[in-house]
């Protein structure tokens, strides 16, 4: 086992590296369960990338993202393809992984949330993992 915890950074990291080339093809259920497996060990993968852009002050800099940023940039496109536990569970992990400054991300999913006629489908572990992701993320951005 230690030489597993030695190595998690590592492992974390060439398995986001390979998600991110075909992260267009996650469904909702995989992005969940990626942000989940990443927030239960409390890694967050980085990713450094060339920005381009026409102003030429900035191409050709690098700006540093995270898996999280990518997994919001592909969830808010689909957040009405998101089931109750696939949604309240990628919402908690934003905020599990201390990452949940994606105001868009919680904006949309807030909107989706409150657009549906009914909470019915959602178990009391789903209300309580929103409620804890949304808590979080109030206190760390402002009015979500």
């Amino acid at each position: 086992n230690d030489v597993l915890v030695n190595r998690k950074d590592v492992v974390f990291q060439s398995i986001a590296d390979a998600s991110l080339l075909i992260l267009s093809r996650f469904d909702p259920w995989q992005l969940s369960n990626l942000a989940y497996a990443c927030a239960i060990v409390e890694h967050v993968p980085t990713f450094e990338e060339e920005e381009h852009e026409s102003n030429s002050t900035t191409a050709g800099s690098t700006a540093n993202t995270s898996l999280f940023d990518h997994i919001a940039e592909r969830s808010i496109p689909q957040l009405e393809k998101f089931k109750p536990q696939e949604l309240s569970i990628t919402l908690w992990s934003f905020e599990k992984a201390n990452d949940a400054s994606h105001p868009l991300l919680f904006e949309k999913a807030a909107d989706h949330i409150t657009s549906l006629e009914h909470l019915l489908n959602y178990t009391p572990q789903n209300l309580s993992n929103l409620l804890s992701a949304y808590t979080k993320a109030t206190k760390n951005v402002g009015n979500v």
